[in-house]
């Protein structure tokens, strides 16, 4: 049976206030957050400079962490119709050998492209998905002192808004076999906390071996914790339906036949606008949330179902 939220968050005055465990360092967490969703990236539409540059950070963080690369400058590049012309994009991707299945994966995911600029409008994208980037990185200079013990395979996927395509190649062409990647953890909008203060956690419905790791993983949440997200829901303006199955990286891996979980949070209104800056982040909520998310990391590398 699902858990709905822990004990410990049992209403929405205890969802206010996060319970920090100093787990994450939080400086360079804010620091990745920051540079991601600056003005000098211009919304790190796919094929564009800003996007560009936001992968060569990337990368630069991938090197910098330790990780291995399974292509020169940790690129996976792609290409994807759209209109009348071609597109070129290119994930990032790398990973670290586990310490006890070094042959078995995790994949984590989190898209770092986002919409760009409307006129002058930059639409920066802080929450959508510079945070779930900048939790990726802080994850893996985590287990850069604390080895997992699957290996784990870090992709930062891009031309996630325009049709999931970076997840769509990684899956095409992975850089190992299918049947070796156990699971998928996708990070996609961890920092807005909504009027309930809660951070989201689906794949029970479609991976019910992984409930006992949810359970788990309610109970140990630094913030509010919520099974969710599994099904349909309509958006916070009620102008349209939200299949959170389909609704981001996640998906292409469940096509496969791999479980996964997804975490972020509730649609909001900054949603897809220029209001989606660092100045709207909810700093104690996101760290809690990046907390959460590395708790949930550990228990699924450590479950043995």
């Amino acid at each position: 049976m699902l858990l709905t939220a822990s004990s410990a968050n049992a209403n929405d005055m205890d969802c206010k206030r996060p319970t920090l465990k100093n787990t994450i360092a939080v400086e360079p967490l804010w620091a990745d957050l920051t540079y991601l969703a600056a003005d000098e990236l211009k919304g790190r539409k796919a094929g564009s400079q800003g996007n560009e540059l936001a992968r060569q950070y990337i990368a630069k963080a991938f090197k910098q962490t330790g990780l291995q690369a399974f292509e020169p400058d940790y690129r996976q590049p792609f290409r994807f119709e759209r209109r009348i012309s071609d597109i070129v994009g290119t994930n990032v991707v790398g990973w670290q050998t586990g310490s006890e299945f070094p042959e078995q994966y995790i994949v984590i995911t989190a898209h770092f492209d986002h919409v760009g600029k409307r006129g002058r409008t930059i639409f920066n994208g802080a929450d959508d998905n510079a945070s779930g980037v900048a939790a990726m990185l802080a994850i893996a200079r985590q287990f850069k002192t604390q080895p997992p013990q699957h290996s784990i395979i870090f992709v930062a996927t891009d031309a996630e808004e325009l049709g999931l395509h970076g997840a769509k190649a990684f899956v095409k062409s992975p850089p190992v076999s299918l049947h070796k990647i156990k699971y998928n953890v996708n990070l996609d909008m961890l920092s807005q906390p909504g009027r309930r203060h809660r951070l989201y956690l689906a794949g029970g419905r479609a991976s019910p071996q992984l409930i006992p790791v949810i359970n788990q993983s309610i109970e140990q949440a630094s913030v509010c914790l919520q099974a969710g997200h599994d099904g349909s829901t309509t958006s916070y303006n009620r102008e349209r339906t939200i299949n959170w199955r389909k609704s981001s990286d996640h998906f292409p891996f469940l096509q496969k036949g791999i479980p996964y979980l997804f975490l972020g949070v509730a649609d909001h209104s900054y949603y897809h606008t220029g209001e989606d800056t660092i100045k709207r982040v909810r700093k104690p909520f996101y760290i809690g949330a990046v907390e959460t998310v590395w708790s949930t990391v550990n228990l699924l590398d450590k479950f043995k179902g």
